[in-house]
């Protein structure tokens, strides 16, 4: 059944809530509530976190609630972690919301992108085949781009454990493309090669991409195979590439 959110676990944040520059108070947190913006403190449903006024108010409600996990799912492919029957559009779309955790998952053969994270935060995306059957062997491409993130902080892209590094390959456009005002940590994963590390599966254009963005470190991948350039920055800054 639905949950519902206790008034009393805001009461930090002050009792007002409304529509951003509408009448609201701009000091606490604004909450999206079915579609629609709700004023009303005693009836709301779980929640996507949609806009803060600081940051202190965001790491206070990120470290209320604990994240969302999506993890172990075969997106776009069959049972058999083979077979073609790729979503529409998108295999897994976040938008302005996080805490979440994507581990372990299979999200290949999408008609677009396999990830998309948009002005969202605290996002961990880990151990997962994107853009390749199970094994990370073979070939089952997203239509477009394997992870994109543009906007919002604290996207983390693989890590410096072991195994926690994403397979990305096969995607008919980039494996990573990130933009706009992010703070992005892209360490340990394997773009362009299978799970072995050495098979190439390249991606069909560049295999990271950073345009119009900032606070990006790309440390400690494997990078090859791709169909154009490895790493591509443009119009970016704080931009750290080391150890690949």
């Amino acid at each position: 059944g639905e949950e519902f959110v206790d008034p009393a676990d805001f009461a930090q944040f002050g009792t007002g809530f409304g529509e951003p520059n509408n009448g609201g108070n701009e000091d606490v947190v604004q909450l999206y509530s079915d579609g629609n913006w709700n004023d009303n403190a005693e009836d709301l449903r779980l929640f996507s976190i949609f806009e803060f006024n600081s940051a202190p108010t965001l790491s206070a409600i990120a470290a209320a609630f604990p994240p969302i996990e999506i993890s172990g799912n075969l997106i776009g492919v069959g049972a058999d972690g083979v077979t073609d029957i790729g979503n529409g559009l998108d295999g897994l779309l976040i938008e302005r919301s996080g805490p979440i955790n994507v581990n372990d998952n299979v999200i290949s053969a999408n008609d677009r992108n396999g990830i998309v994270a948009v002005e969202s935060h605290d996002v961990v995306i880990t151990s997962n085949r994107i853009g390749t059957d199970t094994a990370g062997a073979l070939s089952r491409g997203n239509g477009e781009i394997g992870i994109y993130a543009y906007g919002g902080s604290e996207i983390h892209i693989g890590g410096a454990a072991v195994g926690a590094g994403n397979v990305i390959a096969g995607n008919l456009r980039e494996g990573v493309r990130i933009g706009g005002e992010i703070n992005v940590d892209i360490r340990g994963n394997l773009i362009g090669v299978g799970s072995n590390g050495v098979t190439a599966i390249g991606n069909e254009s560049s295999g990271v991409n950073i345009e119009d963005s900032g606070s990006v470190n790309v440390a400690d991948n494997v990078i090859s195979a791709n169909n154009d350039n490895g790493v591509v920055v443009r119009s970016s800054r704080d931009v750290v590439i080391e150890s690949n």
